[in-house]
């Protein structure tokens, strides 16, 4: 088994609402840990991360230069 992490890279600019959501939601559906979801999208998902937070997930958001986002999401290391 190899331990090298493959991130899933989603892009959801130009894309209409509510479809950006339903692709993130469907992409962190299949995601197993340890692989992560990269997603560039255009605005700042708020109503996204009240999910990822009741789902076990943990995010990073950065603004770019070109003014989209790249948002980060990966599993919540599980406390043992």
């Amino acid at each position: 088994m190899s331990s090298l992490m493959q991130d899933i890279y989603l892009n959801v600019c130009s894309l209409n609402a509510p479809e950006p959501m339903v692709r993130i939601l469907d992409a962190l559906a299949e995601l197993d840990p340890p692989t992560r979801l990269q997603v560039v999208i255009e605005s700042e998902p708020q109503r996204l991360y009240r999910i990822l937070e009741r789902h076990a997930f943990c995010h990073s958001i950065a603004r770019r230069a070109d003014q989209l986002y790249d948002l980060l999401i990966w599993h919540m290391p599980q406390v043992r």
